[in-house]
């Protein structure tokens, strides 16, 4: 029976990581300098995965947000209130934020 190693998980959970940020820079680049657009990708990534979100489309709509809104998106007082909701999963918070940032653009 084949058996992988923790180490051989890791090393194919860095290879898709690598991947997900080469095309989520590629993304970025077409809004902001090619210089930027890397390290606010790997900022995206980390900030996204410390609020729960595990899946690669939640991660890219969460960089997307930031591109958006500003890295500074988590802070902002329409944003905040729902991560602090223990009551809603990850993927819950972020389907609000979405909605909210979507109703803030039709507004504008």
């Amino acid at each position: 029976m084949l058996q992988i190693r923790p180490e051989q998980f890791d090393v194919l959970a860095e290879s898709a990581k690598e991947r997900f940020l080469v095309c989520v820079t590629d993304e970025l680049s077409e809004g902001m300098p090619a210089s930027r657009a890397r390290p606010f990708a790997e900022e995206s990534f980390s900030e996204a995965r410390g609020l729960g979100l595990t899946i690669r489309a939640e991660v890219r709509a969460w960089t997307q947000l930031r591109a958006h809104h500003g890295p500074s998106l988590a802070t902002l007082d329409w944003v905040a209130p729902v991560l602090a909701d223990d009551a809603l999963r990850p993927s819950e918070k972020l389907a609000v934020i979405d909605e909210r940032a979507l109703m803030r653009e039709c507004r504008q």
